[in-house]
């Protein structure tokens, strides 16, 4: 029997129509997150049913990145934002809030700061580079997850289910980091940026940082750091591909050390601080 191509051209038009639809409506769900290893955390929880967009790209700096036009977008269209308060947030967060006072923000270093020992930057402002430790992610994780939950309590099993997933590759990357530290011959290292001051906390190490509160290290902070480095026979310099060199070059030439640069926001979060844990292991 020949079907009518009139018929044939109407199921395609209703085909298409709901394929659309379906597609739409996942665009339609859309969260905003800090920078990329964030991002990755996300995306495991919420899995395929939430577009999740990263504010600060891979390879920018998030301490002065200043958002696109399409990332103001993605800001407006969001059901939920979940940042970190970096200060090149503010701003644009501020403006978001102020143009639409019924948008959701979470912020996801105060939630942690209720659980585990915050650091301080200044009196007032937390250090936001609470992804940098293990044990931190995992509570990271958990305020996504009850975000989540709160925001669409339809998934929530599946938030829940996904988050408890995370948490046990969570955990088990918290033994490897706290059985090899413990095997170190050194407890101290240096790094360019400040970046990784909770995963000295948390697992017993100590930072020397040539930056300081943020700003531009001058002279002394440079003989400060240098000093110091000596003072812990320290051989290797780290700094973040996002930061200049040059910095750590110089105290790595005043204390014949190499210079090691770091992937501190990348995506692939587990395998990122696993890479990072080998790299402490090659040079501590």
């Amino acid at each position: 029997m020949k079907i009518p191509i009139k018929k044939i051209l109407v199921i395609i038009i209703i085909l298409t129509s709901l394929f659309a639809s379906a597609c739409d409506s996942n665009q339609d769900k859309s969260i905003v997150v800090s920078i990329a290893p964030i991002k990755g955390l996300t995306e495991a929880i919420v899995g395929d049913s939430w577009q999740v967009y990263s504010l600060v790209p891979v390879g920018q700096n998030p301490e002065d990145y200043e958002p696109t036009i399409d990332d103001m977008m993605h800001l407006e269209d969001a059901q939920v934002v979940m940042h970190l308060a970096l200060p090149a947030e503010e701003a644009t967060l501020s403006k978001l809030q102020s143009n639409k006072p019924d948008k959701l923000l979470v912020n996801l270093s105060d939630l942690c700061a209720q659980q585990k020992e915050p650091i301080y930057i200044t009196a007032t402002q937390l250090d936001p580079h609470i992804w940098l430790s293990p044990k931190r992610a995992l509570l990271l994780s958990e305020s996504i997850r009850d975000t989540m939950v709160t925001l669409d309590a339809n998934n929530a099993q599946l938030y829940r289910d996904n988050q408890a997933k995370l948490a046990v590759q969570l955990n088990q990357l918290d033994q490897a980091w706290e059985s090899t530290v413990k095997e170190l011959p050194r407890h101290a290292f240096v790094i360019y940026h400040p970046a990784l001051s909770y995963l000295a906390l948390d697992y017993g190490l100590e930072m020397i940082s040539v930056e300081q509160h943020g700003k531009e290290p001058d002279v002394a902070d440079l003989d400060r750091a240098i000093q110091d480095a000596k003072s812990h026979g320290i051989h290797t310099v780290f700094y973040q591909q996002e930061f200049p060199k040059e910095k750590a070059e110089t105290i790595a030439s005043e204390i014949d050390a190499n210079i090691v640069p770091l992937s501190l926001l990348d995506e692939d979060y587990l395998n990122m601080m696993y890479q990072l844990l080998d790299i402490f292991e090659d040079s501590l």
